[in-house]
């Protein structure tokens, strides 16, 4: 990963909470979005991914690596619990920072990434940046493919 250690992680049933050295609390979020797509085989393995501030706290303007290194570590203990999960993440466009955030995931998925598959839409129009990821292996890996596919056409 990197040469920094992850915060610690407080698990709960959303996901994790870590508290940084600047006394922020950040919260990695992975809901269920079967809804979406109620009639394939692996809807069910499909959850949204968020990491944001809690309690509309304002990150740093300092940079702490040890958040980037959480965020990996969180990942690997859900796909490591979960290896048939389809992680769907989109940038919060809440500050105009979607495109900083998307080329962050970019660059952390070129580092962390082997062995997952990662599908990217981006729409810089719409302020709309999106990605899908899901191991390399996955048995459903080229349906998973479509499927995202045909919802990012139109963003």
């Amino acid at each position: 990963m990197s040469n920094y250690l992850p915060y610690p992680l407080i698990s709960d049933e959303d996901g994790f909470l870590f508290t940084t050295d600047a006394g922020i609390e950040y919260r990695i979020l992975t809901r269920p979005d079967a809804d979406y797509f109620p009639d394939l085989e692996f809807a069910e393995s499909i959850f949204s991914f968020s990491f944001y501030p809690a309690n509309n706290a304002e990150p740093s303007k300092e940079s702490d690596p040890r958040i980037e290194c959480t965020v990996i570590y969180a990942l690997v203990l859900i796909f490591d619990s979960r290896p048939d999960v389809v992680l769907s993440f989109t940038c919060s466009t809440k500050d105009g920072r979607e495109r900083h955030r998307s080329i962050l995931f970019g660059k952390w998925f070129s580092q962390y990434g082997g062995g997952y598959t990662r599908i990217k839409r981006s729409n810089p129009q719409t302020s709309f940046y999106a990605y899908t990821i899901f191991l390399a292996d996955h048995p459903h890996s080229e349906q998973i493919k479509e499927e995202f596919e045909r919802v990012y056409i139109n963003k």
